[in-house]
């Protein structure tokens, strides 16, 4: 039997105890995100003002339209912990739709709302978004949260004939994205068409699409300099592999000096086709050359004159070439010579034959009673010079 003090002791411990359990309460209620699109979840949050007591608290939850957002019945907040969260699930909707969530702690309780918004369409995307005519792109329409079963339809249309779109495509249940195809008619010049996409809830989004007709995308010509004589190759491209029996590019040089293909033919399947350059040997400067890649012709010139042997005694002669960058054209190339000093004499000019490269003449020389170095000049018809030094002993 206990003595008055032990009563008295257990007596109080069982007042602080019921004190303690009495006085817990809710100090908190959120939901997080606020509002969501009807399918996705929210977390809600309970929160009390102390922690839990030994072997945790339980607190009750629920949802003012559970058609629309559910909870579990309650939570239990374990112990030594002041808080606890569970999922919101939601169901689509047709119009935003508030919910209130209540958790209840004893006598007391607290509310939190979460607004339940319809499924949307977030945006509509076309790949390429340029396209040549006759060839079919892809479309993307994209939803903000997953789509209701059943699926979710979102109407199409294009505001331009050459490219056309289904009337309709589905988001199937539970997906967020759905591709529908483009096919386009041949232009021949470029047509933009939008592209638009209307959900039920009559949110629209747009995309352009640029339909072009099959063009030329690229001409090339290497080496794009080129001596006279020397041939070059061109390389033509278009924007898209060429159609069944390929398709034949015309050609044209404006400048008599070079020479194309009337027509290259870039085959069936392929972007490109290479074609032979050919040049002639010119001693003038073409003009009016209006290739739309640019390819220039040069002259042939004067590129080196050399003396073998370039030391000799006065009253003997020697040898001096001269050398051309390409070879010469139809009638030969003169070559002007001149001398610095009397003591050696050269002829007034000298001819490379039509189609070499080189000539050869000789340098005549007088007897001189000390060393002397004479300047050998040879100038082309295009005023490009080449000197050579020649010692007379």
């Amino acid at each position: 039997m206990l003595n008055p003090s032990h009563r008295l002791i257990t007596l109080l411990l069982a007042t602080a105890a019921a004190g303690v359990a009495t006085a817990q309460s809710l100090s908190q209620v959120t939901v997080y995100p606020t509002a969501v699109e009807g399918g996705r979840r929210a977390v809600l949050s309970v929160v009390l003002d102390s922690p839990a007591p030994r072997g945790g608290i339980t607190v009750e939850l629920a949802s003012s339209d559970t058609s629309v957002a559910t909870v579990p019945a309650s939570v239990t907040i374990p112990h030594r912990h002041f808080e606890a969260e569970v999922t919101v699930h939601t169901t689509s909707v047709a119009t935003a739709t508030p919910v209130t969530l209540t958790a209840t702690l004893g006598a007391t309780d607290m509310d939190a709302t979460l607004t339940v918004g319809p499924l949307e369409l977030a945006g509509v995307a076309v790949d390429p978004s340029t396209i040549p005519g006759g060839k079919t792109a892809t479309g993307f329409v994209e939803l903000d949260g997953p789509a209701p079963s059943g699926g979710w339809v979102v109407a199409l249309s294009s505001d331009n004939a050459a490219a056309q779109v289904p009337a309709t495509v589905t988001v199937e249940a539970g997906r967020s994205m759905a591709r529908f195809s483009i096919p386009t008619s041949e232009v021949t010049a470029e047509q933009d068409a939008t592209i638009t996409a209307t959900d039920p809830n009559g949110i629209q989004q747009n995309a352009g699409l640029a339909v072009v007709p099959l063009m030329i995308s690229r001409f090339d010509v290497v080496p794009d300099t080129v001596p006279g004589g020397k041939n070059a190759q061109g390389l033509i491209a278009i924007n898209e592999p060429a159609p069944s029996g390929g398709i034949v590019v015309t050609l044209a040089s404006s400048d008599p000096s070079t020479t194309v293909p009337a027509s290259v033919t870039i085959a069936e399947g392929s972007n490109h086709a290479r074609f032979q350059i050919t040049t002639t040997a010119v001693t003038t400067d073409p003009s009016g050359n209006q290739l739309t890649a640019d390819l220039t012709v040069e002259p042939v010139k004067l590129v080196l004159l050399a003396i073998q042997p370039n030391f000799v005694r006065g009253g003997h002669s020697t040898q001096a070439m001269v050398f051309l960058d390409g070879p010469a054209p139809e009638g030969g190339y003169v070559i002007t010579l001149s001398s610095a000093n009397s003591v050696a004499t050269v002829p007034a000019s000298v001819t490379v034959a039509a189609g070499e490269r080189t000539a050869t003449f000789t340098i005549t020389t007088t007897p001189v009673t000390h060393r002397t170095t004479v300047t050998i000049t040879a100038t082309d018809p295009n005023q490009v010079a080449a000197t050579a030094k020649l010692i007379v002993h």
